[in-house]
Formats: C-alpha cells, sequence, structure tokens
C-alpha cells in the first residue's frame, strides 16, 4: 500500500543520513506515520461516503419530488377531463331540454291554431246560416240589418279579419267566407262599404293576391 511505502522510503533515506540512531525510536516513528496515515484515509473514505450518501439522498429527493409533481399533473389533468366531461354531459342535457321544450311549445301552437281555425269555421258558418239560411231555415232580416255594420264597423272587424285568414281555412268554409264578403259588397250602398274600403284598402291587394294564388 501507499500509505505504508512512502513513511518507510522517508524514514529508510533519513536512517542513511543518520538522523535517526536508535532504531527503536525509528520503530515509534514508523508506527506514529501508520496511524496518521490510517486516520487519514479513514477520514477521507467517511467524507467520500458522506458524499455519496449525500448526492444518493438529494438524487432520491429530486426523484420524489418529480413524481410528486407528475402525479400532481396527472390528477390535475384527470380533473380537467372529467369537469369538462360533465360540462359536456349538463350541456348536452341543457340542449335536449331546450328541443324539448321547442317541440312542446310548437306543439301546442300548431293545436291552439287547429282550435282557433275550427272554433272560427264554426262561426263562418253560423253567421253564413243568418245572413243566407237554407232549405229549411229562411234568414230574418231584422237580424241581416244588425249583422252587417257589425261586420264593417264593429269592434271586432270581422270582414277585415276574414279577409286575412281565408287562406288558412278549409274549402267549404272558405266558401262560406266569401259568399259573406259577397254579400256585405252587394249591400255596399246601403252600409257605405265604399268608405270602409278606402280606410282599409289592403283588403282588395289581399283579395287580388290571393286571386292569383
Amino acid at each position: 500500500m501507499d500509505w505504508i511505502v512512502f513513511p518507510f522510503d522517508l524514514l529508510n533515506n533519513l536512517y542513511h543520513c543518520k538522523v535517526f540512531e536508535n532504531s527503536a525510536f525509528l520503530f515509534k516513528c514508523v508506527a506514529l506515520l501508520v496511524t496518521i496515515t490510517k486516520t487519514k484515509t479513514k477520514t477521507k473514505t467517511k467524507t467520500k461516503n458522506k458524499n455519496k450518501k449525500q448526492k444518493n439522498t438529494f438524487k432520491k429527493n429530486e426523484k420524489k419530488k418529480k413524481s410528486e409533481t407528475n402525479e400532481e399533473l396527472e390528477t390535475l389533468a384527470f380533473k380537467e377531463k372529467c369537469f369538462f366531461k360533465k360540462i359536456k354531459i349538463k350541456n348536452k342535457k341543457n340542449e335536449g331540454k331546450m328541443e324539448k321544450k321547442k317541440k312542446m311549445t310548437k306543439m301546442t301552437t300548431k293545436k291552439k291554431k287547429m282550435k282557433a281555425l275550427e272554433k272560427l269555421s264554426q262561426n263562418v258558418k253560423e253567421l253564413h246560416l243568418k245572413l243566407y239560411g237554407n232549405e229549411e231555415i229562411k234568414p230574418n232580416l231584422e237580424d241581416v240589418r244588425v249583422i252587417v255594420p257589425e261586420l264593417i264597423s264593429g269592434s271586432l272587424n270581422i270582414i277585415h279579419r276574414l279577409v286575412f285568414v281565408l287562406n288558412s281555412l278549409d274549402f267549404e268554409s272558405k266558401k262560406k267566407a266569401a259568399a259573406i264578403i259577397n254579400f256585405v259588397i252587394r249591400r255596399s250602398a246601403k252600409n257605405h262599404f265604399h268608405w270602409y274600403l278606402q280606410q282599409n284598402f289592403e283588403i282588395v291587394t289581399t283579395l287580388l293576391r290571393k286571386k292569383k294564388e
């Protein structure tokens, strides 16, 4: 070993130089040098081991930190995925609810329109019967005198509404509504229908357009 050879060489040189005359003192010096070198090597090995341990612990801590950060990132990514999935599910549910509501509203509006048209067709039939009568019932002149001015100048403005609702009625109610309008036009001199047309000229334009259609 180097730590044994070096002192012996040094002591040998010193011996030849006659520094050590007593051999016992020489051996004591050798033993002392051996112990010094041993302690130095032990301290070196200890420091090396300490440094290795410190490096290993530092590496382990870094690995732990990296693993912890990776786990945290994975958990965050998983949470984000779950959050976005929940949002998508909620949006789908809301879209489904909105579509159902729209369908229900459309169905309700259609039903309301159908009911309103049914009532209107019944009213048109009744009014036609009062104005024209049928084979069994003849029209009452007093009722006609009251009804005709109400059709034009009444609060309901029935003639104006009938003109704009003709296309939505069925075929039979259309014929009867047209007959009611003709009945009023024939008696225009008595009920001043020409003044009514001047005030509501859109009736003429709509009738002409519907005739072309």
